[in-house]
């Protein structure tokens, strides 16, 4: 549910929800309802899914109605098995909301445009997602001496 919860941005209410109805296993991919992101959207969303992701989604399914949950949580035990896991393996607090965060960030600092990570993330406005724009000095420092190696070199 991790994995899936990070990888695909999904809202703690939006990953106990799902089925194997809401998976396209040929093309990979995720359709998440509107009605499903609790008035978040107003149009359904496709979201790719990892191969790996996807293998694990079959072993776990295997043999279970297509209409049965993914996973066998409600909202409050999802959060209580975030925070477990988190406190075992990271060994902090963690909740399902920093997965959406952590994923947003990441994208950004990959170097994914602000617009598409707005609707990965199913935002509706820029705003929300812009919060994710963190700055990281390190990198900018390593950014600006690339341009300026890169002028000196055009200028040669």
């Amino acid at each position: 549910m991790i994995k899936l919860m990070f990888e695909a941005g999904l809202r703690v209410s939006e990953a106990v929800s799902l089925t194997m109805n809401h998976f396209d296993v040929s093309k990979r991919y995720l359709r998440i309802p509107a009605e499903m992101t609790g008035n978040k959207a107003r149009q359904d969303f496709v979201i790719g899914v990892n191969k790996d992701t996807m293998a694990d989604i079959l072993k776990l399914m295997d043999g279970e109605d297509k209409g049965a949950r993914l996973f066998p949580f409600n909202r409050k035990t999802a959060h209580m098995h975030v925070f477990e896991i988190g406190k075992k393996v990271l060994e902090k607090n963690c909740y399902p909301h920093m997965l959406r965060h952590s994923l947003a960030t990441f994208l950004l600092r990959q170097g994914m445009d602000l617009l598409d990570v707005k609707t990965q993330m199913r935002h509706k406005n820029i705003a929300t997602t812009s919060i994710y724009l963190v700055a990281d000095p390190v990198a900018a420092v390593k950014k600006t001496e690339a341009i300026f190696d890169e002028m000196r070199r055009s200028k040669e």
